[in-house]
C-alpha cells in the first residue's frame, strides 16, 4: 500500500489471524513477524523502504509436522477428510469472515495426506477476510456476499451435533482469542476494538444457533449473513440433512 500506516494495519491484522488459528489448532501454519528492508537497485535509485512482513512456515515442513505429506489434490471427497479438522477450519474461516477459499478446488488450502490416507485441510491467505477489511478486497459474488464483512460457512454439510462439537471448541477459546487481540499492542486500540467487535459478532451468531435447536444449523450458516444477526427464525425452514 502507498499509505504506510494503512498497509501496516492490514498486514498486522492478517498476521493476527494466523495467531488466532494457532490458538485453536496446532494444525495451522506457524508464522513469524519480521521487518523487511526493500532496497531499490534499479536506475531510479529510490533508496530503502522498511516495512513489516511475515513469513509462513514452508508447506512441506508444515505437512511433515502435522504427520503427513503435502497433497496436490483437488475434489477430495468428504469422507476422505478428517471431519473434525475440516469443520474447525471451515468455522474459523467463517469467524474471520473469509470466503476466498474453496475445498473442491483446494484454493488457499494446504492439503495434508496422512499415513492413514485421510486428508487434513489447512487454511491460509486471509487478506480478503472481513477481519482484515482491506480497501482493495472484494466480496465473493459467487456466494452473493454484499461486503467483505459478510459471513458464509463454506464447509461440508454437517449435522447440528457435529457443528455443536466444533462450536464448543470456539466457545471454550473465546476469552483466550479476545485476549490475544487485546494484547496485540502493535495494532492501535481502534483496530483492536474493531476486531474484537467483529469476533463478538461471530459469537453472537453461534449463540443464536443454540437458541434454535430444531433448525438446520448448516443451512442457516450456509447463506450470506450480513451484520451481526441471522434472519428472523420465521424466515428459516428447518430442512433435514440427507444422510
Amino acid at each position: 500500500m502507498d499509505d504506510k500506516e494503512i498497509g501496516q494495519d492490514y498486514l498486522l491484522r492478517e498476521y493476527l489471524i494466523y495467531k488466532l488459528y494457532n490458538e485453536l489448532s496446532s494444525n495451522s501454519f506457524r508464522v513469524q513477524l519480521v521487518k523487511v528492508t526493500y532496497e531499490d537497485n534499479g536506475p531510479a535509485n529510490l533508496g530503502k523502504i522498511k516495512r513489516f512482513g511475515f513469513i509462513l512456515e514452508d508447506e512441506d515442513e508444515a505437512a511433515n509436522r502435522m504427520g503427513g505429506e503435502q497433497c496436490e489434490c483437488r475434489g477430495v471427497p468428504k469422507d476422505s477428510l478428517i471431519a473434525a479438522d475440516e469443520r474447525l477450519m471451515s468455522m474459523f474461516q467463517f469467524m474471520v469472515g473469509n470466503s476466498d477459499w474453496d475445498l473442491a478446488m483446494s484454493r488457499n488450502l494446504l492439503q495434508v495426506r496422512l499415513s492413514n490416507n485421510y486428508v487434513l485441510p489447512v487454511g491460509y491467505d486471509y487478506d480478503f477476510s472481513g477481519l482484515v477489511n482491506a480497501s482493495y478486497a472484494l466480496p465473493n459474488s459467487d456466494h452473493k456476499l454484499l461486503t467483505v464483512r459478510d459471513r458464509i460457512y463454506l464447509g461440508h454439510p454437517a449435522a447440528n451435533a457435529e457443528l455443536q462439537q466444533t462450536i464448543g471448541l470456539f466457545q471454550s477459546k473465546k476469552e483466550k482469542l479476545l485476549g490475544i487481540v487485546s494484547g496485540f499492542k502493535m495494532l492501535d486500540k481502534a483496530s483492536r476494538d474493531d476486531i474484537a467487535a467483529y469476533l463478538d459478532g461471530f459469537y453472537g451468531l453461534i449463540d443464536q444457533l443454540e437458541q434454535q435447536p430444531d433448525a438446520n444449523w448448516y443451512q442457516m450458516l450456509n447463506q450470506p449473513i450480513g451484520g451481526l444477526t441471522f434472519p428472523q427464525p420465521a424466515e428459516i425452514q428447518a430442512v433435514p440433512l440427507e444422510r
